[in-house]
């Protein structure tokens, strides 16, 4: 979450922005489990980094959590947003790794937008499909390193067609950009695998030390 001191200011004129190509720190903590075979839990390190590179139509940026852990995500400015046209999430369990590679289409996120904004979009990984639905909450204040930067909240949560599964993850972006300052989120997913019924837990937060990359 943001500080207690948060204050809700009044943004100017933006036009979307990618990240600029490098290595940015993030400040982390949580960790994510599974309950099979007597479970496994992996704590996340005190310090994780996003790698922005160009690709594409944008910019891929992979988030390095752990050995076991990682994603990546391609975005691409549209109009006045930002559509995330691809991701790849990699986990690892017992000594067995599974990636998971989707493909995206639907709105853009907006960089700018009044509260209560909504875009949608489906990622498709084989025959099977996620709808995550964006909601604009607002223009706050975060602290990065000393500075205070005003960001643009935002909470996606995703719909699997699983009954007991949730998802949830508020960001807050740069105003008129795709420079992640904060991110949290609260996962609960069940999967059949070779173990039989899995369930996935993962809570985590990162906090962006400084808006210059390392290079």
């Amino acid at each position: 979450t943001t500080d207690p001191t948060t204050t809700v200011i009044a943004p100017e004129a933006a036009i979307a922005v990618l990240p600029t190509p490098g290595v940015y720190v993030y400040s982390t903590t949580g960790s994510d489990s599974v309950d099979a075979v007597g479970g496994v839990h992996h704590d996340y390190p005190a310090t994780t980094t996003i790698t922005v590179t160009p690709a594409g139509c944008g910019v891929m940026q992979r988030w390095d959590i752990a050995e076991e852990r990682s994603e990546q995500w391609q975005r691409c400015v549209v109009g006045n947003g930002v559509a995330e046209v691809a991701r790849i999430n990699y986990d690892e369990f017992f000594d067995v790794g599974q990636t998971d590679t989707y493909v995206c289409d639907g709105d853009a996120r907006p960089v700018q937008a009044p509260d209560g904004t909504i875009w949608v979009n489906t990622c498709l990984q084989g025959e099977s499909s996620d709808v995550r639905v964006g909601t604009v909450i607002g223009i706050e204040q975060v602290n990065v390193g000393g500075t205070a930067v005003p960001a643009l909240h935002v909470q996606v949560t995703i719909d699997n067609r699983r009954e007991n599964d949730r998802q949830a993850t508020d960001s807050w972006y740069k105003v008129g950009t795709d420079l992640l300052l904060v991110q949290s989120a609260s996962n609960r997913t069940t999967n059949v695998t070779s173990f039989g019924v899995v369930h996935y837990a993962e809570d985590y937060e990162i906090r962006l030390s400084s808006l210059d990359p390392l290079g």
